[in-house]
């Protein structure tokens, strides 16, 4: 559960700054929303995805009608911390369902390194930024949901979360990054 924690931290922290970048998109919530149709398809205990669904949903709409950067942090935090829990509570039984549970929140973890790297990117117009990175959540969701999650071995599971999460890195660095 440490490793929940220190993704529900890494969201609260760079959730301000998201908002900021896509002030009229609500990415962090909506990826996390995504990322409920990704622990569907890894973990093996899927009863309380639909109350989980509900709630994401509902804090979708909430980012949408708060405004500033100090008042998003909350909501993006109370969605990470939702998917954090689901994906431990229904992960638990497989080990390799768990590890890639953990890995759902993708975009919102990624977004702000990517960001950062320094080197040329931006490879779409700004205005489909947030559209690209909420596709580029549902494709990489449903691929280490479906590839990792249902793994035998829990260290071939992680490999394919590192590689998933790495080329997640470097798209979103492209979308997203900085222009020069």
């Amino acid at each position: 559960m440490l490793a929940g924690a220190a993704i529900v931290a890494i969201v609260a922290a760079a959730a301000p700054e998201t908002a900021h970048r896509y002030a009229h998109w609500p990415l962090a919530t909506a990826a996390l929303l995504v990322a409920v149709a990704g622990l569907y398809v890894c973990i093996t205990e899927t009863e309380h995805l639909r109350g989980v669904a509900v709630v994401a949903a509902l804090l979708v709409l909430v980012e949408m009608t708060v405004h500033g950067s100090a008042a998003v942090w909350p909501v993006a935090t109370a969605a990470a911390t939702l998917v954090v829990w689901a994906g431990a509570f229904g992960g638990v039984p497989r080990t390799s369902s768990l590890v890639a549970a953990l890995s759902m929140p993708g975009v919102v973890l990624i977004e702000p390194v990517a960001v950062r790297l320094g080197l040329v990117g931006r490879s779409v117009p700004p205005v489909l930024v947030a559209p690209a990175l909420l596709a580029g959540q549902a494709v990489f969701v449903l691929f280490v949901g479906r590839v990792a999650g249902l793994r035998e071995q829990t260290s071939v599971a992680l490999a394919i979360v590192v590689a998933s999460l790495t080329a997640l890195t470097v798209g979103v660095h492209l979308v997203a990054g900085r222009r020069s």
